[in-house]
């Protein structure tokens, strides 16, 4: 950027420039990939409306060119991390930011029908082509308090958070836990508020017997 193309008439005066300015246009028309911001999201899809944060060159006829913003890309997919029959996902938010990946080839023909297609459209590195990875951050946008020890699910401001460190703790920090299952199974000691509550925890002043306490209130 800040390199102005040449003017039309210095490039037909001269072949050499005439290439190089050949194959700066072939270069500028090849996306491999950019940063974006994510203007709307489809769940049903997981498909996002992205806007390029990287302005582009618009050359004058009369030589030079100007910085425009590009097109909003719609319909672009949104990658989450899974494989195997699992699957992380996360809450998309217009506003989030994202790197956008530009295929090779042309991926309608894969994306409706999914398998080995040949490609729909003769495109190379087009804007149509792209792929959304949520979660690359600016600078304003930096996540604080990122953990160097441990491996964390965790929402942005830390109040909720899974960590995971490799020294074999596990800790969740949130305002609620729910856990829904048809069986529940501690293995090891299990303690609440300090007591221990597993299958050694007993209770005294009561008397043996046949009897059984009332059910639990709910």
């Amino acid at each position: 950027q800040g390199v102005l193309m040449q003017s039309t008439l210095e490039i037909l005066g001269d072949p050499e420039a005439f290439t190089r300015q050949m194959i700066r246009s072939a270069a500028l028309n090849l996306w491999s990939a950019m940063p974006g911001i994510i203007e709307s999201y489809n769940p049903e899809q997981q498909t996002a409306t992205v806007q390029p944060t990287i302005m582009g060159l618009l050359a004058r006829p009369e030589g030079g060119a100007d910085l425009v913003p590009l097109p909003i890309l719609p319909d672009v997919p949104v990658m989450f991390f899974g494989g195997g029959g699992m699957t992380i996902t996360a809450p998309i938010k217009p506003g989030d930011e994202c790197l956008v990946i530009f295929a090779d080839r042309c991926i309608d023909g894969w994306w409706w029908l999914g398998g080995v297609q040949p490609p729909s459209e003769a495109r190379n590195h087009d804007l149509s082509d792209g792929f959304a990875l949520v979660g690359v951050r600016s600078r304003p946008r930096w996540l604080q308090g990122v953990s160097t020890e441990s491996l964390q699910i965790r929402s942005d401001d830390g109040s909720t958070c899974i960590d995971v460190n490799p020294g074999g703790a596990v800790q969740i920090t949130a305002r609620q836990v729910r856990v829904v299952a048809q069986r529940t199974d501690f293995d090891g000691e299990v303690w609440a508020n300090g007591h221990r509550i597993d299958d050694t925890h007993r209770h005294g002043g009561v008397q043996s017997g046949g009897a059984e306490t009332e059910k639990m209130a709910t």
